[in-house]
């Protein structure tokens, strides 16, 4: 019998025990649609993320053949009270995509 493997979408949230992040009441003005690309450059892989909101944060993976324009309506939700930062995993969206399978080892 075949073993499958499921990726599925993960969210993080980092923050210090008993800080409270400031409440915002209205939907922020720059949503993850609309969000500035950003980079981080890890060894030959570049990774692109985009960061919205503010407060405590919240990291968002999306899951496998998706990127990270899958999170807008969650991550804006998301954004009103805390600082979210949704990336495109190795591979997918706008990430560096290798042509070789040996390159997606840890």
């Amino acid at each position: 019998m075949r073993r499958r493997s499921l990726c599925w979408p993960v969210i993080l949230v980092v923050g210090l025990a008993g800080a409270r992040p400031p409440i915002q009441t209205a939907a922020p003005a720059v949503t993850i649609a609309t969000a500035a690309d950003q980079y981080a450059q890890l060894g030959t892989v570049r990774m692109r993320y985009r960061v919205v909101g503010a407060g405590v944060p919240v990291v968002l993976l999306h899951g496998y053949a998706n990127s990270l324009e899958g999170w807008s309506g969650l991550g804006d939700s998301l954004a009103r009270d805390h600082e979210v930062i949704a990336l495109d995993l190795r591979g997918h969206g706008q990430s560096t995509k290798f042509t070789r399978q040996s390159d997606y080892g840890r």
